[in-house]
């Protein structure tokens, strides 16, 4: 059976900025699910995680943004060195995401000769906002 790539931290927000002494800031993170007031709507989303390097040989693999199953975008990732079990933050400062229905929004890592892996996973629906 093929390995899995192993990540933490995974989180969703409108925006990651890089700070100082190798840090991010990340603005309005989605703590939960993403509720909508309307169909169709334009999502602005950024992610951070941390891969951990199980094998030293493995310094890029793909992020498939998926929408339910339909992939509308992917993200190669290169990394110049990696140490075993030595966190590498994962950033993608900011995209747009086009959403029309109530779906499934995830993050898929693949990597030749390895599983694929969920590395998030957002239910976004259509309801009226909670107050506050």
């Amino acid at each position: 059976m093929a390995k899995s790539l192993k990540f933490r931290n995974a989180l969703l927000c409108e925006f990651v900025a890089k700070g100082d002494r190798n840090k991010h800031t990340l603005v309005n993170v989605f703590s939960g699910d993403i509720i909508v007031q309307e169909f169709p709507t334009k999502l602005h989303v950024g992610l951070y995680m941390e891969y951990i390097p199980q094998d030293v040989n493995v310094r890029e693999f793909w992020l498939h943004f998926k929408l339910d199953k339909e992939i509308p975008l992917k993200a190669q990732i290169n990394m110049p060195i990696v140490k075993p079990n030595v966190p590498v933050s994962v950033v993608i400062q900011w995209m747009e995401v086009g959403v029309d229905r109530d779906l499934t929004f995830s993050v898929e890592a693949a990597c030749e000769g390895f599983r694929k892996t969920t590395v998030l996973s957002k239910r976004i629906y259509k309801s009226e906002l909670p107050p506050g």
